[in-house]
């Protein structure tokens, strides 16, 4: 166990005994203001760090912010909280009042080490991002949180910590598409593959903002996903199911067809194989981390298998690409994440959403991202990323 992990748990003993002091009353104010002091802080950091001149103030700033916020709001949720409880002393329940008091305190700071935890990772500070990302304690209490409830506070904070994805219009003329069948995501194939299929986030300075994406491992030490995942990020943050976190450097950069690659510092899970392209009516899933939430695996089939070239949002016109054009939900934080059959592997990667028709996805084909995914175990040197749209 890290010390990391021994200060937050060390933080958790500590708020469980104040809390069973205070009472329900006095650690529910507390708490609130809390919680409301390290949400301002989620969108307040990104902010202030990308208003700075210099790089060098990320780091103290983010910090202060993330201490400060949450502190200051738990103890003016605590000084209201003590003032209303002074009047309601004569309903106090005794032992239920305590212990109730004591785990409404441990669950909020709980709570609020997810929070920052999330919020630290998005930003890509060497150290501190990866400390966050690798504790054990912050993942057993993510593990705890609901599914639906880490993806509302995910897309509540996507408007400062963006999740990419690129949005394009109907390309191929295919218009709105029906609504995917149900089909299985569970099993143990499509479960181990998922085990390889990673979060990534980092900081683009030059733009003053951090975004978040999806990716999958190509073999122990590299993740592929797209360029624009990565555009302007030198160091990204990767995370992958089972508490694996580690940085890395982009080694491989291709805006034409927005592929990249990045090199991990550790080696992570086992590499996912690539198959030859799917055919049109093809079953597949789309696996990755919506809005920076937790990962997330939904159906889709392909609509469409060609090549096809788009304009930009900075109107220029990418080179034709092989791709897939898929009945599927694709959200942001989608690009990079694989493109899986029902056996488990590679046949594609997302990388854009229709801005045009309902329900329409498009994905890089396995014969597109191919060639850079036969390289990717040579590749070593950190190379330009390009630049990043604010």
């Amino acid at each position: 166990m890290s010390g990391t992990d021994i200060a937050l748990i060390a933080g958790l003993v500590i708020a469980f005994v104040a809390g069973a002091r205070r009472g329900l009353l006095g650690t529910l104010a507390m708490v609130c203001g809390f919680i409301v002091g390290a949400i301002l802080a989620g969108f307040a950091i990104p902010w202030a760090t990308g208003q700075l001149p210099s790089q060098h103030w990320r780091v103290p700033i983010a910090v202060a912010l993330a201490l400060f916020l949450p502190i200051g709001g738990a103890r003016l949720g605590g000084y209201l909280g003590t003032a209303a409880r002074a009047n309601a002393d004569g309903t106090r329940l005794g032992p239920f009042d305590r212990m109730a008091g004591a785990t409404l305190s441990a669950a909020g700071l709980g709570l609020v080490y997810s929070l920052v935890a999330s919020l630290l990772v998005s930003l890509g500070i060497p150290g501190l991002s990866t400390a966050a990302a690798s504790s054990q304690v912050v993942g057993a209490i993510e593990r705890i949180i609901p599914a639906p409830a880490q993806r509302l506070i995910a897309a509540a904070r996507a408007s400062e910590v963006p999740s990419a994805i690129a949005s394009i219009g109907d390309i191929f003329g295919l218009g709105d598409q029906p609504a995917v069948p149900t089909f299985a995501t569970q099993t143990p194939q499509i479960r181990t593959a998922l085990e390889s299929v990673a979060a990534i986030s980092g900081a683009a300075v030059a733009c003053g903002i951090t975004s978040s994406g999806s990716g999958f491992f190509v073999d122990a030490s590299h993740v592929m996903t797209n360029a624009h995942v990565v555009a302007g990020v030198n160091k990204p943050i990767i995370q992958a199911p089972g508490g694996y976190a580690s940085s890395g450097i982009v080694v491989y950069f291709d805006e034409g067809s927005d592929v990249a690659i990045i090199k991990v510092k550790d080696e992570g899970p086992r590499p996912l194989a690539l198959v030859p392209n799917m055919a049109k009516g093809s079953r597949a899933l789309v696996a990755g981390y919506p809005y920076g939430g937790p990962l997330s695996v939904g159906n889709a089939i392909v609509t469409y298998v060609g090549k096809g070239a788009f304009q930009t949002q900075d109107g220029k016109t990418t080179p034709r690409r092989q791709m897939y054009a898929m009945a599927a939900d694709i959200e942001p934080g989608n690009s990079g994440g694989p493109v899986l059959t029902e056996s488990g592997e590679v046949a594609g990667m997302v990388f854009a959403a229709s801005t045009t028709a309902k329900n329409l996805g498009y994905a890089l084909s396995a014969s597109e991202i191919e060639p850079a995914m036969n390289k990717a175990s040579s590749l070593s040197a950190a190379v330009p990323t390009g630049s990043c749209q604010s």
